[in-house]
């Protein structure tokens, strides 16, 4: 039942760097997995693919291996690194919701902290999606 990401190309199970699935089966003898990728098609990964470390939990991945992928509601965790365009690419991942959760720097009244400036990128991002209304974005406050 776990959510895995694969990292590497492997052509010889037909698995691709970015496929995202679901185990559905795990057989110890072999040391092997099965799993039902999100496009409903089933793969059989070896023992080398697993010890090689090319599976991660699919939990959560970055904006770049979520390009060209869909799914029913999708959060972003926006920090300092986060531009416009790829705040377009995170925004329009989810069918249903897509939501934003910006990093916000420390408050004054931490005193154990320095305050820093937010970052520009994030204002400019913050601004760009309020002028242009993205409906499904919702903001936790």
């Amino acid at each position: 039942g776990d959510q895995i990401v694969a990292a590497r190309n492997d052509y010889k199970i037909n698995i691709r760097n970015g496929h995202t699935g679901i185990v559905t089966a795990v057989n110890e003898h072999e040391r092997e997995l099965t799993v039902r990728l999100d496009n409903g098609e089933q793969r059989h990964i070896p023992a080398e693919y697993i010890d090689a470390r090319q599976l991660a939990h699919g939990y959560a991945i970055t904006i770049h291996k979520a390009q060209g992928l869909t799914v029913d509601h999708a959060h972003v965790l926006a920090g300092a690194g986060i531009d416009r365009e790829l705040g377009y690419v995170a925004l329009s991942r989810g069918r249903t919701t897509n939501h934003i959760h910006i990093i916000e720097p420390p408050r004054r009244d931490d005193a154990h902290q320095l305050e820093a400036a937010p970052p520009a990128a994030i204002d400019a991002l913050g601004e760009q999606l309020r002028r242009e209304r993205i409906r499904s974005l919702a903001i936790d406050e």
